[in-house]
């Protein structure tokens, strides 16, 4: 009993944020549970449109974001990340272990999108925003329903870059922080975009794009 009931919550609580948090099982946690890491975050945007108008409804729009939502989510457990929100066409993502796995991750989900625009009949743009903080990672909710959050302004600065990095088109931006804890190779060129002003932000920041 104790083992499936594990299994069922590791559905909704990434296996890596256990580990984070110090329990032996997802069963163990309970609303409220945090750790605060020191990792890169990368804030994964995508907007969706229809090249034929008459598929441009609600179940057209849902059924593409849920198959988005498990592409992306697979990428990032691929490189050694999980995903903690799901919010509104966009994905707040963790990588503990390295900058590298944010920024690879980020070039792989950059080349599907333009592989399924090739194939497929919606288009799809991607804005990938990443930056290297603190946050708090926990769980909120009640007893009936508890999900995965993240809290800090290292989160409010990747959302911010990935807006610029969606306006761009299909792009990957990173911040100074971010930039300065890569590991040279990365398989892609970092070079600035320049010193840009951020929503939410008082001053402008230094922004790298990848490439």
């Amino acid at each position: 009993h104790f083992s499936s009931s594990n299994k069922a919550c590791l559905r909704f609580i990434p296996g890596r944020l256990v580990s984070m948090m110090g329990k032996q099982s997802a069963a163990q946690i309970q609303p409220g549970d945090f750790v605060e890491a020191e990792a890169a975050y990368a804030c994964i945007r995508y907007v969706q449109s229809y090249t034929d108008s008459a598929e441009k409804n609600a179940q057209a729009l849902y059924k593409t974001a849920c198959t988005l939502d498990g592409l992306i989510t697979a990428s990032v457990e691929g490189h050694n990340g999980f995903v903690c929100k799901f919010q509104n066409s966009s994905i707040i993502a963790v990588f503990p272990d390295s900058v590298n796995d944010a920024i690879r991750c980020a070039r792989d989900l950059v080349a599907l999108t333009d592989m399924r625009n090739g194939i497929q009949t919606e288009n799809i743009r991607i804005g990938i925003g990443i930056h290297y903080g603190k946050a708090v990672i926990g769980t909120t909710g009640g007893a009936g329903c508890m999900e995965t959050t993240v809290i800090s302004d290292a989160i409010n600065t990747a959302s911010g870059i990935a807006t610029l990095a969606l306006r761009l088109g299909s792009s990957t931006v990173v911040s100074q922080d971010a930039a300065g804890h890569a590991v040279r190779p990365l398989g892609c060129t970092i070079s600035l975009l320049g010193v840009l002003p951020l929503a939410g932000k008082e001053h402008s920041m230094p922004l790298f794009i990848c490439r």
